[in-house]
C-alpha cells in the first residue's frame, strides 16, 4: 500500500502510528525528504522524539506529536507507519 502524503498532509484529522522505534526512524525520514520539518523548524533526523511516547507515538502532518491516546481522543484517523514502511 502507497502512503498518501497528500492526503495526509492536507488533512489535519489523520496522524501516524509507529509502534516501534524503527518505524519512528523510518517514518521521521520520510518526513524530512518531504521537505518537512518539526513545528519548531528542527529536522525529523535530528530527533524523533521517541523516547516521549515510545509504542505509542503518533504525528500528525502539522510537525507536532503526541500520545496514541490523544490522537484517539480527539477522533483523527490514524494510520499504522507499518502498514507502509516498506513502500
Amino acid at each position: 500500500m502507497k502512503f498518501n502524503w497528500e492526503e495526509f498532509l492536507s488533512n489535519d484529522k489523520i496522524a501516524v502510528h509507529c509502534s516501534t522505534e524503527e518505524q519512528a526512524n523510518d517514518f521521521c525520514k520520510q518526513m524530512h525528504e518531504h521537505g518537512l520539518s518539526w513545528r519548531d523548524g528542527q529536522s525529523y533526523l535530528k530527533d524523533t522524539n521517541w523516547k516521549v511516547y515510545k509504542e505509542e507515538i503518533v504525528y500528525g502532518g502539522d510537525g507536532c506529536f503526541a500520545s496514541l491516546e490523544y490522537y484517539k481522543n480527539n477522533n483523527y484517523t490514524i494510520l499504522e507507519w507499518s502498514d507502509y514502511e516498506k513502500e
